[in-house]
């Protein structure tokens, strides 16, 4: 990853806006957004659960941020991808890279 710009994604943006004249930075779209089970506020709050948790001496692991995540997204009849429904556990991309790991 070079600047913070995955390969794949700088790929199929080129191949999607190649023969264009002009391509200004509001014509690509991140796909992140519309992955998201969680809005903003719903992960602070997590977020914010998890680590009052762990000052309270219950040490957390990633699968116990998961099922936390998956319970939250359940309770609130959020729409989630098929294998937290089928792992009962929310996937690990949302305990890494969603900012649950750096931020707890």
């Amino acid at each position: 990853m070079h600047h913070g710009i995955c390969r794949t994604t700088l790929a199929n943006n080129v191949k999607k806006f190649k023969g264009q004249a002009e391509v200004t930075s509001s014509d690509i779209k991140s796909s992140f957004a519309t992955k998201n089970v969680f809005t903003k506020e719903m992960e602070d709050i997590t977020v914010h659960y998890c680590m009052d948790v762990s000052l309270m001496g219950y040490g957390l692991t990633i699968e116990g941020v998961r099922s936390i995540a998956y319970e939250v997204a359940s309770i609130n009849n959020l729409t989630m991808p098929a294998n937290w429904e089928r792992d009962k556990l929310a996937g690990a991309p949302a305990a890494k890279c969603r900012g649950l790991r750096k931020r707890i």
